[in-house]
Parts: structure tokens; sequence; C-alpha cells
């Protein structure tokens, strides 16, 4: 049991609009923004991992910012949304990716990477997901 644990009434409406929020926010990683059921968003980031790093380094500056925001979350980044979605629910590791099935010089038009991430609020006794 966690004898700390603080309960509250549930306010769906208010979570819809926070999750709606946050899928503003995330413009900064993808210009394509959707919402992942009534946890979760995911977002296109193809063509732009370069500018941060890569895709891990765009994961791990994704995972810190919502971490200071005091939520936790499980991102997964594959070439489907499925695979994205997949690991991000499901992987053991909070933050997963896949690699691209074949490697294509950056020129040339590569298959979509999504990115999803489910998202769960901290508790006190270290989190959930």
């Amino acid at each position: 049991m966690c004898p700390r644990l603080l309960t509250a009434q549930a306010a769906p409406n208010e979570d819809a609009d926070a999750l709606l929020a946050l899928a503003r926010w995330s413009s900064r990683y993808s210009p394509t923004l959707n919402v992942d059921g009534d946890d979760g968003l995911w977002l296109d980031i193809t063509g732009v991992s370069h500018l941060f790093g890569g895709e891990s380094a765009l994961l791990a500056d994704l995972e810190k910012r919502l971490a200071g925001a005091g939520l936790t979350v499980r991102l997964g980044a594959a070439e489907t949304l499925g695979g994205a979605h997949a690991l991000a629910r499901f992987a053991r590791a909070r933050r997963a990716s896949r690699p691209p099935a074949r490697s294509a010089p950056h020129w040339q038009v590569s298959p979509s990477r999504p990115c999803v991430f489910s998202l769960r609020q901290r508790t006190c006794c270290g989190g959930s997901g």
C-alpha cells in the first residue's frame, strides 16, 4: 500500500483538455499531433529527429521535459504507428525505439517514424506504467 497516495474525483473533461494542451505543446517535436486514446499522443517525427541530434536524443529530450512537468511517460518510436504504439505501451523500457528495416540516404524519402507516448501521472510509490 501507499499511505501517502492522494485520491481525487475523476475529471474526464479536464483530462481531455489537458491532453489537447499537451498535444499543442508537443509541436516542438512534430507538426503532426494526434491523441491516442485518453492517455496518449502520437507524433510523426519523420525528418525531425536530426534537429535534436537523432531519434534517441529527441526521445530523451521529450522524456526529460515531460518529467519536469510532473509526468511519467512511456515513449516508443518505430516505422509504423502500430509499432510505435506497441513499444510505448508494452516495451519493458520506458523509452523504446525500433531501428528502421533498411537504411536509406537522408535525401531519399523514408518511411514515417511515428513517436507514440503514453502518459502516467507520477505517484508517491514510484510511478506506474
